[in-house]
């Protein structure tokens, strides 16, 4: 009886697995670090454009609402006298040192009144930089009582400076002061006379400069 052969049978895998190196992973973690980083600095910078681009944007409207009234503002100066808390007449336009209440303050006409309400069309108008902002002060009365308060409205922030000449034709010159200096005991009259125009200039905290120019 033949002897049975029993032949051994070696089996291997051909497919070896293997797992990653630690160089593996820790390029791995690094390249990943990298694509966050910087997509975080990406997001980063887009976010602060927009807040910029925002921030440039309010500012631009601000400021042509702003123009808006100044220019409508100085087209509509008037002669009108008006008397102050004293009992006073005061100059229809005061510049410089004679102005209590800012830089500039007149008298104007042409206040819209879409209600018809029994009042009068001129208004008293005041400028003044107060806490980097420039401020549009007006009465409801044109000869103040002594109780007489002014309703401010913010026009600006971030204004530094002002300055406003008036042209005197007169003299040819432009003139820091108005009335004019060289006037004692002005009469009411005189107090009534405007100078031929009028330049009004502010300047940001950022270093810009807006001037209107206007003839009266």
């Amino acid at each position: 009886m033949p002897s049975l052969q029993y032949s051994k049978i070696k089996i291997t895998n051909a497919h070896k697995s293997s797992g990653f190196t630690l160089l593996e992973i820790l390029l791995a973690i690094g390249i990943t670090a990298m694509i966050g980083i910087s997509t975080y600095t990406l997001l980063s910078q887009t976010l602060r454009t927009r807040d910029h681009l925002s921030d440039q944007t309010e500012r631009l409207r601000d400021f042509q609402l702003a123009a808006t009234v100044i220019q409508n503002d100085l087209r509509q100066i008037s002669s009108r006298v008006i008397r102050d808390q004293f009992g006073d007449h005061q100059s229809t336009i005061i510049v410089g040192e004679y102005n209590i209440n800012g830089f500039l303050e007149f008298t104007r006409n042409g206040v819209s009144n879409p209600l018809k309400l029994k009042k009068s069309n001129f208004q008293r108008i005041s400028y003044k930089i107060e806490d980097e902002a420039l401020i549009r002060l007006t009465w409801n009365v044109l000869d103040q009582a002594s109780d007489t308060e002014p309703r401010e409205q913010t026009l600006l922030e971030g204004i530094i400076e002002s300055e406003v000449k008036v042209w005197d034709k007169e003299n040819n010159e432009w003139l820091t002061q108005w009335p004019r200096e060289s006037q004692n005991n002005p009469t009411v009259a005189d107090k009534a006379i405007l100078p031929d125009g009028i330049s009004m200039e502010i300047i940001t905290d950022n270093g810009q400069v807006y001037r209107w120019v206007e003839q009266l």
